[in-house]
């Protein structure tokens, strides 16, 4: 389980990577190449964020990165078709 004081604040996108800033002040950074479908977004598609306790969400690109997965330095996307079906 996540603390509150982890959770995701803010995010910005460099050239090659994603840089979460995290309630406590840490920024977490990732490689996009980890992700290509987020590499290959538009800034809209990247601006359509939903920051949760647990992790990151992109509703339009079915995108969900674990902060877990994040802190420690593991690039694991997890597609969400299955919960976003009808």
């Amino acid at each position: 389980m996540i603390p509150d004081r982890d959770r995701p604040i803010s995010l910005t996108f460099s050239e090659a990577h994603l840089h979460v800033t995290l309630a406590n002040g840490r920024t977490v950074d990732m490689a996009l190449a980890d992700y290509p479908m987020l590499a290959a977004a538009t800034a809209e598609q990247r601006a359509q964020v939903q920051m949760r306790i647990g992790g990151l969400y992109w509703p339009t690109l079915k995108l969900d990165i674990s902060l877990l997965a994040l802190s420690n330095g593991m690039a694991t996307p997890r597609r969400k078709e299955r919960i976003c079906e009808g």
